[in-house]
């Protein structure tokens, strides 16, 4: 009876150690499995915004962009990787362009303009629904080319070689922040404007061959 107990004792040792055995064996192969997933999505995990940006949140279950909260800032951040996160430059930008324009006198020109503007962090929210990142090419460009081109269609090609090229550069600047478009500027800056447009300068401007 002795024997039977020792042995039933050794017995149960024996399991207790297998089970503890095959336990810890699934821990590690449950670590490692999350360990590799989490390298496998670390681009989609952790995310660095760098200085003079900042970061809107695109939640997939929880109401899609924040737009009422403020912005990420700089640092290292970590989201869940079913969401995303978009970051924006929100320094002082510069970026010239070529605008085909046609003078009072009817001379067709080309002005090259140098366009200075600063994304509003507190509007980031707005500005990624509304517009996304593509907001120079299909708000601020648009926008100031049109308005160009009105402005110098009443004025002479002279008078932008001349000292009125300071009053048609004013007069683009004000064109443009004072349309309803989510630019503005100087006393014009409201809560609700995306862009903060600087200036919009003349840099040349070059006549037809003939």
């Amino acid at each position: 009876s002795h024997g039977r107990r020792v042995h039933g004792a050794r017995d149960n040792s024996m399991s207790s150690k297998g089970i503890l055995s095959r336990t810890g064996i699934g821990g590690v192969f449950g670590l490692l499995i999350i360990l590799f997933l989490f390298m496998l999505l670390w681009r989609q995990i952790v995310i660095t915004i760098p200085a003079g940006h900042s970061g809107v949140m695109w939640w997939r279950f929880f109401g899609g962009t924040d737009v009422a909260g403020p912005p990420s800032e700089e640092g290292t951040h970590f989201i869940w990787p079913w969401d995303k996160f978009a970051i924006y430059d929100i320094r002082l930008q510069e970026q010239n362009a070529l605008f085909d324009v046609v003078t009072i006198d009817g001379l067709n020109i080309t002005v090259s303009a140098s366009i200075r503007w600063r994304a509003l962090n507190n509007n980031l929210g707005r500005l990624h629904k509304t517009i996304g990142p593509d907001y120079v090419a299909r708000l601020l460009f648009p926008e100031v080319g049109s308005v160009l081109r009105e402005t110098i269609s009443k004025y002479r090609a002279e008078d932008l070689y001349a000292n009125d090229r300071r009053l048609v550069q004013q007069a683009i600047y004000q064109g443009i922040i004072k349309n309803p478009n989510g630019i503005g500027g100087g006393a014009e800056l409201d809560g609700q404007d995306l862009v903060h447009l600087i200036d919009v300068l003349v840099k040349q401007v070059k006549l037809p061959s003939s």
